[in-house]
């Protein structure tokens, strides 16, 4: 083979290599379809401060809290490994509206890029709507052992909707502001001393009920 030869040869070689590379692109690793880990963010309403929120997996037994900054993480193990389909995970705080958000687990995997979950196993950040703003004050600033103050407690609805709440009467240390909710027990909201307040009524939105407990000072 003559040097006019091989260079013909040698560029059609280059030319088939080519072709073949733009009909078969190299492409990326794609990520992986499946995490052990699922994390978001939370964010209160009315607050700099957004710890204390509880993240709940439905069916799953499993919670987490958020913390300072509302993140929050769930890290899915071995032991997950007969969880499959698909689960739903709610928001709760105190005074504040529930939220949710789905996912899916196949054999304790997170499956990624589904439902609310993106591709990096993030759900976007969730911002809890405060629905009760629960104050109290005494009657007096200064008091002594042995003197009787009364405390008043208001709970008014700054949602835009008719809630329930429930205040029960009974003599005990603390006392609980409850509110209705989808299939759980009611959510408490606050503690406060309840020894003669008692109430179990719907609140318009903007509406309050105000109530007074008088004790003496131990």
């Amino acid at each position: 083979m003559n040097m006019s030869r091989l260079i013909i040869f040698i560029l059609a070689i280059l030319t088939l290599v080519i072709y073949s590379c733009h009909d078969n692109p190299i492409l990326p690793i794609p990520n992986p379809p499946y995490s052990y880990k699922l994390s978001g963010k939370v964010i209160l309403q009315n607050q700099n401060e957004n710890s204390n929120a509880l993240i709940y997996i439905d069916n799953l037994n499993r919670g987490v809290s958020s913390d300072s900054s509302g993140n929050y993480t769930f890290i899915f193990n071995q032991g997950d490994s007969v969880y499959n389909g698909e689960f739903k995970i709610r928001y709760f705080l105190n005074d504040y509206d529930m939220d949710s958000a789905k996912i899916i687990l196949l054999k304790g995997k997170l499956k990624l890029d589904t439902l609310d979950v993106d591709s990096e196993g993030k759900i976007k950040t969730k911002e809890l709507k405060q629905i009760v703003l629960i104050e109290g004050w005494t009657d007096k600033q200064v008091y002594k052992i042995g003197e009787k103050i009364t405390f008043t407690a208001r709970v008014t609805n700054i949602s835009n909707r008719i809630i329930h709440v429930f205040i029960p009467s009974f003599f005990g240390p603390l006392g609980y502001v409850w509110l209705y909710t989808e299939i759980y027990p009611p959510n408490t909201l606050s503690p406060i001393d309840p020894v003669t307040l008692d109430f179990d009524d719907n609140l318009s939105p903007k509406g309050y009920y105000e109530g007074k407990v008088t004790y003496t000072i131990p």
